[in-house]
C-alpha cells in the first residue's frame, strides 16, 4: 500500500524552491529545519489526540475548544484504506448531519497539495464505500 502522503509528496510544488531560498539566505540549515518541524507537527497532532481522548490539557487547548465548540467529535487519527491506498484523518467533526474532516496545518496557507489531500474526490476514490458518505464537506 502506498499512504496518501507519499502521493501528495509526488506533486511538483514551485513555491518551495523560493522558500528553501529565503531560509537558506535566513542561515537556517533545511535539514534541521524540517526535522524539527516534523517533529512539531507530530508532537501537536499527540497533543491533540491525548486531550481528545484522554482530556490531556496541551498549550492551547481553549483555542481548540473554542474551534469546535458547536461541533460533535467522531473521531480523531482516523485509518482509511481501500487496501492499495493508506490515509488517516486528523479529526472528524459532526455538525447538523454533516460530516467535516479537518487536517491540522501550522501553515495558514492553503496550497494545492492540502486541498488534494482533503478533496471530496480524492477521498471518494480513497475511503471504502461505506465511509464515503461521511465525507459532505469539501475544501474551497
Amino acid at each position: 500500500m502506498i499512504a496518501v502522503t507519499k502521493l501528495i509528496n509526488l506533486l511538483d510544488k514551485p513555491f518551495l524552491k523560493y522558500w528553501a531560498n529565503k531560509i537558506g539566505l535566513e542561515g537556517i540549515n533545511i535539514r534541521n529545519y524540517e526535522s524539527t518541524v516534523k517533529k512539531d507537527g507530530n508532537n501537536r497532532h499527540k497533543d491533540i489526540e491525548n486531550y481528545i481522548k484522554n482530556g490531556i490539557p496541551f498549550d492551547g487547548c481553549d483555542i481548540f475548544d473554542e474551534s469546535i465548540k458547536d461541533y460533535n467529535i467522531i473521531g480523531s487519527e482516523i485509518e482509511i484504506t481501500n487496501g492499495k491506498i493508506i490515509g488517516r484523518i486528523d479529526l472528524a467533526l459532526s455538525k447538523h448531519n454533516e460530516i467535516y474532516i479537518v487536517d491540522f496545518k501550522r501553515n495558514k496557507n492553503i496550497y494545492l497539495s492540502s486541498k488534494l489531500q482533503l478533496s471530496k474526490t480524492a477521498l471518494d476514490k480513497l475511503l471504502p464505500t461505506k465511509f464515503t458518505s461521511f465525507i459532505e464537506q469539501e475544501v474551497n
